[in-house]
Parts: C-alpha cells; sequence; structure tokens
C-alpha cells in the first residue's frame, strides 16, 4: 500500500492539542499484536523468522467529542534481514461539529459503491437533516483511494486515482431501509465509471418466519451499463430453529461484446478482468438448523457462470472465451460439549467444482478455554484435488495451539504448524502469537485544589487525574 504523511500528520494534530491543553478529558487504548515463525524459506529452503506487529491506536473524549483511530504494521524477517511497514487507517472523527453535522478526514475505509468497501485518504461530510424535522441523512465523501500492491516491484496500476461521491438515506424507518447514491472513479485523468446507486430492504414482521428482503442495484452511467443486481431474501422456518437465506448477484464491470484494454489502467476492475471478458451471474443459498442450544448443523450451495478469459494470440490481447460454470457446496456441524460455550467443535465438508477441475476436502476445529486463562485449540484440513491436467494430489494443513493469559490484557500463545502439499516440501513451524491490550482514561482537572488533593476532593474521585 502507498505511504502517506497525511493520517500521521492528523494525529501529530490531535496529540499536539491534547499536549497544549492539560484540562483536556480523554480515553486511550491500544491493541497490539506480535506474529512470528521459525520456518524454511520457500525460495531456498534456508531457516527464516519472520515477524510481524500490529497496532491499533484509539482515541476518544477529546473535547466536542472528537475520536480518531490509527491501523498499521510493521514486519522484519530475522533470516535474509528484510522488512517494511504499512499504514492502514489514521482517521480523525468530529461528530456533531454543529447539530446533525458529522466529520471525518484522513486514511479511512468508505463503505460506497458495488465493489465493497475503498481505503482511501479522504474526508467524509454526513448531515442527518432529522435534526430540522427532514427525515433524511446526506453524506459528500471525496479522496484518493489506497490499494495493497506486490511487496516486490512496481505497482501492477496506477496510483494516480480519485473517487468522489455522495449519499441519501432514509431516517425514521422501523422495518426498511433505503438509500440511493452516486460514485464516481477516475484514474489518470479518465473517467472509469459514474455509478448511481439504489439500497433497500424490508422485514416483514407480520408474516410467519419475519421475511427480510433486500435489493441492491448500481448503473455504470460512463458506458451506459448495468453494473451490479443483487437481490436476496432471509426467513426463520420452523421458527426459531431453521434459518434460510437465499441470494442471487449480476456484476458486469467491463463493456459487455468488448475486448478487455490491453492497458490494465483503462478497467473498471482490473482484478476481475483477470478471468472474465463479460459478466458474472452468482447464486447461493445457505441454512442452519439448531437443535439445541448446544448443537447446530448448517449447509450452503453456491453457483457461478462467467465468459472466461481467453488470450487471442492474433491481436496479443484478452479476448472472448467459453462460458463457465462453477460450484461452491459445504455442509457441517458446530457442537458445544458442555453447552456453555468453554468448548467447541466444528467439523466441516467443502467442495469445488468447475471448468479448471474439482477439489473435495475437510476442516475439523477445536478450541478449549476450560481451564483458567488457557486456550488451546488444533485445526485440521485436509483436501483432495483434480485438474484438467490430469494432475491431482492431496493438501494438508494442520495447527496446535496453546495460550496463556499472562497478565489482564497480556496473552501469549506458541503454536506449531505442519503442512504438505505437492507444489512445495512438507515443512514444520514454530509460531508466537503475543497480544496486549491497554488503555488509560485522562481525567480533566477541575481546579487546583483539586490538582492537589484539597479539601473536599478524594483521591481518585472525579476531578483528578488518573487511569482505568
Amino acid at each position: 500500500m502507498r505511504r502517506t504523511p497525511v493520517a500521521v500528520m492528523l494525529w501529530s494534530a490531535v496529540a499536539a492539542i491534547c499536549a497544549a491543553d492539560r484540562a483536556v478529558a480523554a480515553d486511550i487504548e491500544a491493541h497490539t499484536r506480535v506474529v512470528g515463525q521459525v520456518r524454511p524459506s520457500y525460495y531456498d529452503g534456508a531457516t527464516e523468522a519472520p515477524f510481524w506487529f500490529y497496532g491499533d491506536l484509539g482515541i476518544n473524549r477529546l473535547p466536542h467529542g472528537i475520536n480518531g483511530e490509527g491501523y498499521f504494521s510493521l514486519d522484519e524477517n530475522f533470516g535474509p534481514n528484510t522488512g517494511g511497514g504499512d499504514f492502514y487507517t489514521g482517521v480523525v472523527r468530529i461528530p456533531n461539529a454543529v447539530t446533525g453535522l458529522d466529520m471525518s478526514l484522513g486514511r479511512q475505509f468508505l463503505s460506497e459503491g458495488p465493489r465493497g468497501s475503498n481505503n482511501a485518504d479522504a474526508g467524509r461530510i454526513t448531515y442527518d437533516a432529522s435534526h430540522a424535522g427532514v427525515p433524511l441523512a446526506v453524506t459528500v465523501f471525496g479522496g484518493q483511494p489506497t490499494y495493497f500492491e506486490p511487496t516486490y516491484g512496481s505497482p501492477s496500476i496506477s496510483q494516480d486515482e480519485q473517487m468522489f461521491g455522495g449519499r441519501i438515506v432514509a431516517r425514521g424507518l422501523t422495518d426498511t431501509y433505503a438509500n440511493v447514491g452516486y460514485l464516481q472513479y477516475i484514474r489518470q485523468g479518465n473517467i472509469l465509471s459514474q455509478n448511481v446507486l439504489t439500497n433497500v430492504g424490508h422485514t416483514f414482521r407480520g408474516l410467519p418466519g419475519q421475511p427480510l428482503t433486500y435489493g441492491y442495484f448500481s448503473y455504470d452511467a460512463e458506458h451506459n451499463n448495468i453494473d451490479m443486481v443483487r437481490g436476496g431474501m432471509s426467513i426463520f422456518l420452523l421458527p426459531p430453529r431453521l434459518y434460510y437465506n437465499v441470494e442471487s448477484t449480476y456484476y458486469n464491470p467491463s463493456l459487455t461484446g468488448k475486448r478487455i484494454p490491453g492497458d490494465p489502467n483503462l478497467r473498471v476492475d482490473p482484478l476481475f478482468d483477470v478471468f472474465s471478458v463479460s459478466d458474472e451471474f452468482q447464486a447461493k443459498n445457505s441454512l442452519r438448523y439448531v437443535f439445541t442450544r448446544a448443537f447446530s448443523v448448517f449447509a450452503n450451495l453456491g453457483y457461478q457462470r462467467y465468459q472466461n478469459t481467453q488470450y487471442d494470440r492474433t491481436l496479443k490481447t484478452a479476448a472472448h472465451g467459453v462460458y463457465t460454470n462453477g460450484y461452491l457446496s459445504g455442509a457441517g456441524l458446530h457442537w458445544l460439549p458442555g453447552g456453555d460455550g468453554l468448548e467447541s467443535v466444528r467439523l466441516e465438508y467443502y467442495g469445488a467444482n468447475g471448468r479448471g477441475g474439482n477439489l473435495n476436502g475437510g476442516r475439523f476445529y477445536y478450541d478449549n478455554w476450560v481451564y483458567d486463562r488457557i486456550y488451546f485449540h488444533v485445526k485440521v484440513d485436509v483436501g483432495y484435488y483434480e485438474k484438467i491436467t490430469n494432475q491431482s494430489g492431496t493438501v494438508v494443513a494442520t495447527l496446535l495451539g496453546l495460550g496463556y493469559d499472562l497478565a489482564p490484557g497480556l496473552y501469549c500463545e506458541t503454536y506449531m504448524e505442519a503442512n504438505h502439499s505437492p507444489r512445495f516440501d512438507a515443512d514444520i513451524r514454530f509460531g508466537l502469537n503475543l497480544i496486549y491490550n491497554w488503555a488509560h482514561r485522562f481525567q480533566q482537572r477541575s481546579a487546583p485544589a483539586a490538582a492537589r488533593g484539597g479539601a473536599g476532593t478524594a483521591p481518585g474521585a472525579p476531578g483528578t487525574t488518573g487511569g482505568a
């Protein structure tokens, strides 16, 4: 992901405000994690020891309700002595800057558009007009998306990209939600898409099973193209024992009937265009039946159809290919032996079948919190695949972990992995997982006497500086 000083500057500004005003009351919290392994290298088989440090920092209760959050990672491989880092999010939020107006600025996730959330260096402003008697909330946003790119080598697509748009959400609805929006992407000065979005849903409380129906529609006005349509329903059958969900999606980010642009910077969805030249249809069903509070079973079946990308050797570009059908399936059970959640057993089957081959496998999970401050867990995954090239093989992945709560907020775990695949040599890895969660409350000083512990103020009472 690209580095940017924007979020760092925002966090520095918040820290400066706190330092300048000794009367500021704030809650500061940190969630940190260290993950490391000792394993043979994929490249030369030499022993390496990569470690990753993840940090999630937050601050709340600043003046005017200001709060902020940042998430980052650092990594170091002590074998070849390589390392790096990423800054995923760093955002400052100002709720109720004025009545009904919320603002956020920095690197943040924007849950807009047909392709899920965007991580962007952006600003967002939301005005809730219900304070003025109008049951609507209006959001506008804009910024520059950031992407996860290969660790080595140059970025696969240009980073000169912008996005902006808005959304209007209906307020005051009890069993219904509805919103409309607009989203535009620009890359290297070229407009990639202009999506007009609609998202609606309704729960029918008066019907048996209280079915929830929902739908999503996205139209690309730039290419006069239906970008995405999704519809589904969730319902309780034999309530409250059986839960069922059905959903289907049509997705077409490309220009149907035309070849994929050779320049990836001109593609609306570069990842999708890697395997499909046209559109895609998906449908899925899932159900869960609860026998008791400690035992339940589940099953799911999915189907997808898309036009497979095929390389045209004459034109030296991707062209139309054959339509490909694929299926995903799974079934399993979840059991809590003691009925109290301190032990958990999950057993499942999974399968995939398509033009390129098929895969069948099973997974087993066991988690144990029975003993005080001790966590023990096991995972076993075995799969057998057959490819269209007449290749086949069995893949095995296992994990065994044992953890202990060293102190409040401090957890340490050691684990071992044993893996086997026909494509790689069998290997055994040993690893460390260290988690530390920390929080501190700075309370506002109301008067010099309170700071000195004067009359009328008990030690540790509100109005003194202390930690929680």
